[in-house]
């Protein structure tokens, strides 16, 4: 169910007609937050290629990382902590890695951030990454390999965070876009993730997962994750990182870290490295670079709580100045409306 899913084309058509937008002014509380969750597109039912992303003035950064980037870079590879030597999967873990030092460290006697201190659970869950032959065996990604690794992470996402966070399959994001046709017709949309993990109604991790050979699901992915990234500048005031995974049929995944470093600017920037989850060593470390992910958004993002209350209202008030939605194929096929 899951691949015959996300195998169904994705790209974007309309249920019907866009009027223009309402004369209704919007609510005073999130009319700031309009041009962070709006999309640019040129022609309607369709986002377009890499030309959509400079039109949205979403651009791969090169050159020197912002210091806040290399920062959250760091953090996601920090040591994590162990209370037994002798847990079985940590005496698996210690013969398969060369350099089981560089990731974990003995917990301190008087620990603190609790979240730091991997569970039997998440030390069963990194050792089977040395084990699931299925990413090395398949040509095809198949339902289990995406969802077992990604269920695990969300149940530690949910401990840890509780009612702040929520994670899901193949189900709509917690926040509305508007979809702008050369600034004339105007559409509410709301984006669907493979996975994606929301705190405080922000998204902070979303996966896709190919499906189709053009890719053209990458781009989407780009665009709907540069509107997190902004979103969540605004709510906090400072750049807000976006992590993004594009698994491809192969098994090769690039990261995104995508971030808008300039108030200003409504610019997005974006970083990438690429991962080949079929290596055993390669999937560890992403797994284990998610659970930092937890406890770094545990430390470093600290409830506010007004963020969402103003999400609700966003969401509340797209719903009211925009009649017209975007729907996709799988959609419609369906008869769900978003």
């Amino acid at each position: 169910m899951f691949l015959s899913f996300i195998a169904t084309y994705h790209a974007f058509s309309l249920d019907r007609p866009a009027s223009p937008l309402l004369s209704e002014a919007p609510l005073a509380e999130t009319c700031d937050l309009w041009p962070a969750v709006t999309i640019e597109a040129t022609v309607e039912g369709d986002f377009g290629g890499l030309a959509a992303l400079e039109r949205n003035r979403i651009f791969e950064l090169h050159g020197t990382e912002p210091d806040f980037l290399m920062e959250f870079r760091t953090k996601l590879r920090q040591r994590r902590w162990i209370e037994s030597d002798t847990n079985p999967a940590v005496l698996v873990l210690k013969n398969k890695l060369h350099e089981f030092d560089n990731y974990f460290e003995d917990a301190p006697t008087d620990v603190g951030q609790r979240d730091r201190v991997s569970s039997e659970d998440e030390l069963l869950h990194l050792a089977y990454a040395f084990y699931n032959k299925d990413w090395e065996d398949s040509n095809v990604i198949k339902e289990e390999n995406v969802r077992w690794d990604f269920v695990q992470l969300g149940w530690y996402f949910h401990s840890v965070l509780g009612s702040r966070e929520r994670h899901a399959f193949r189900a709509d994001w917690p926040f509305k876009l508007i979809i702008s046709i050369e600034s004339q017709q105007k559409y509410r949309y709301t984006p669907r993730s493979d996975f994606h993990v929301s705190v405080d109604r922000l998204v902070s991790l979303m996966v896709e997962v190919q499906s189709d050979k053009n890719q053209s699901d990458r781009n989407r992915m780009l665009l709907q994750a540069a509107c997190a990234a902004r979103l969540g500048h605004l709510s906090y005031n400072h750049p807000f990182i976006v992590v993004a995974l594009y698994i491809e049929n192969s098994g090769r995944v690039t990261r995104y870290f995508l971030f808008q470093r300039d108030d200003a600017d409504p610019k997005v920037s974006y970083v990438s490295d690429v991962q080949d989850w079929r290596q055993p060593s390669d999937l560890f470390i992403a797994i284990f670079e998610i659970y930092n992910l937890v406890s770094m958004i545990q430390s470093d993002r600290p409830e506010l709580g007004n963020i969402q209350e103003r999400i609700g209202l966003l969401c509340s008030d797209l719903s009211k100045n925009f009649n017209d939605t975007f729907m996709t194929h799988c959609d419609t096929s369906v008869g769900v409306e978003r």
